[in-house]
């Protein structure tokens, strides 16, 4: 059973108050200590219990905007005595909880993914050549090893994120950093053409796969957006999945550079690969944390954001679909 433990920091004119919120939310434990100004809450709460939680606090300061008060969400590695596994977690409505981390702490780990810096762009540019040394030594050991730095995963599931929660801020941030990376690795890759001899995509191997589109690609996108949303909301290795996602993005975007740089027609097919790949992707993260029960907190931003949702998910289907006509109809 993942626990959190949650520390509220307010005047103690609140404690009452901060107090019952907590205990309404059923916590494994909770504790309270006070000075004569000021007075801390702790308790220690079910992972999926922690959002109900932070959805009182947030309306309880939307009431009290003068309160100072302060609120920490941290993961707890291990407790004793350890705890009974309970046999279903559940809210006072009847109501299975949700098994994946609260939204608020999916929201500031997702921010870090589609964060844009110095350091973004040098891992891109480095992923991308040795990206390209993999592909033309036909190597497919060296085109994973570009894999594991590429930091494609981030900015992908912030978009899917952002319009799930209607967040503006989050979608441009998200935007800017997957675009930059695109140009970077495109740039990157365009640099590297220009000292290569003719590329032969005809030749089988690493090249080839990336310029002879299957329908296999399409799963391979949408698994990997799935696999991409899970890893944030449920604590899987997000650098593991994130190597599934880079390898849906990645290779055939250094391909579809070098060979249109050289002025290969193949570099249509691969091109078309990194749409396909790159709308595969968020269709699926989109989709995955709609299932996982991830709206905003009020309800007239889920009634808002709700049919935004549904429009984007019918956009990008209808973007799949074509992408996956035209990459068999290429395939023939």
């Amino acid at each position: 059973m993942a626990l959190r433990r949650i520390e509220i920091l307010g005047p103690v004119a609140y404690r009452e108050h901060l107090v019952q919120l907590v205990r309404a939310c059923d916590p494994v434990s909770s504790w309270t200590q006070c000075d004569a100004e000021s007075c801390e809450v702790r308790a220690l709460l079910e992972s999926g219990r922690v959002e109900p939680l932070m959805n009182d606090l947030e309306s309880f300061l939307a009431l009290h905007e003068d309160a100072a008060i302060q609120v920490a969400v941290l993961d707890v590695k291990a407790i004793l005595p350890r705890l009974p596994k309970p046999e279903e977690t559940k809210n006072d409505a009847g109501t299975r909880l949700p098994k994946r981390i609260s939204r608020d702490e999916l929201s500031t780990e997702i921010y870090k993914g589609a964060e844009f810096d110095a350091i973004y762009v040098v891992t891109v540019i480095l992923s991308t050549i040795v990206a390209a040394i993999g592909l033309l030594r036909n190597s497919p050991a060296t085109v994973i090893g570009a894999m594991v730095i590429a930091p494609l995963m981030g900015p992908n599931v912030a978009l899917a994120l952002a319009t799930n929660l209607g967040d503006g801020e989050l979608a441009r941030r998200a935007l800017r950093t997957s675009m930059i990376g695109l140009a970077t690795a495109v740039t990157s890759a365009a640099l590297i053409a220009l000292f290569l001899p003719p590329i032969d995509p005809e030749v089988p191997g690493e090249i080839h796969a990336r310029v002879v589109p299957h329908w296999s690609d399409v799963i391979l996108a949408l698994a990997s957006g799935v696999a991409g949303a899970l890893a944030y909301t449920t604590g899987v290795s997000s650098s593991l999945v994130g190597v599934m996602v880079a390898v849906a993005l990645l290779p055939p975007t250094v391909v579809a550079t070098m060979l249109a740089v050289q002025g290969n027609d193949a570099a249509v097919n691969a091109g078309l690969l990194v749409a396909t790949n790159i709308v595969g992707v968020i269709l699926a993260a989109v989709t995955t944390f709609r299932i996982q029960g991830i709206y905003p907190r009020t309800w007239w931003d889920k009634k808002r954001t709700k049919r935004a949702t549904v429009w984007a998910l019918s956009f990008l289907f209808a973007l799949l679909a074509v992408f996956t006509a035209l990459l068999v109809l290429r395939a023939r």
